[in-house]
């Protein structure tokens, strides 16, 4: 299944990752110029970098939206922080009672199934359910960004 997003494509398929380590950890990769390739024999000695999860990131979701269970991860270029989540993960009665048809409660709401941080942890967008001409599918499995920043 495809979908054509404000930046290109969308592909539904991929691996469960948790979202605030990434954010912290494509930050202190940016602080210490630390690199995904295997370093030299020679450079063995030096200390390995070391990561901490900011809590406070990401950052509060407008809308009373809250986040379902996070099924995809991937960092772009610009160091956007793209998400894919499962909105119907929630128990109506404790989670999403604003949800209900009827309102059983002043919270919560179902984020988009695709939201976009920046790398501060602001929404900078977001996108995706079930809309006129397709099929959003049922159970979302992962994303991915290429190189020319198509998700």
């Amino acid at each position: 299944m495809m979908h054509r997003s404000p930046g290109g494509r969308v592909q539904v398929g991929g691996a469960l990752l948790l979202l605030s380590a990434v954010g912290s950890v494509a930050a202190a990769q940016r602080a210490t110029g630390a690199k995904t390739a295997a370093t030299p024999a020679s450079s063995r000695a030096q200390q390995a970098p070391k990561f901490e999860v900011d809590p406070m990131w990401p950052k509060p979701m407008p809308n009373r939206w809250i986040l379902g269970s996070a099924v995809g991860l991937a960092v772009d270029s610009r160091d956007h922080v793209w998400v894919v989540n499962l909105t119907d993960s929630f128990t109506a009665r404790t989670e999403t009672g604003a949800n209900a048809n009827p309102p059983i409660g002043e919270c919560c709401f179902p984020a988009p199934n695709v939201l976009e941080y920046d790398a501060s942890g602001e929404l900078v967008g977001h996108w995706g359910g079930p809309g006129q001409g397709y099929d959003w599918p049922e159970a979302n499995h992962g994303l991915g960004v290429d190189p020319e920043g198509n998700v």
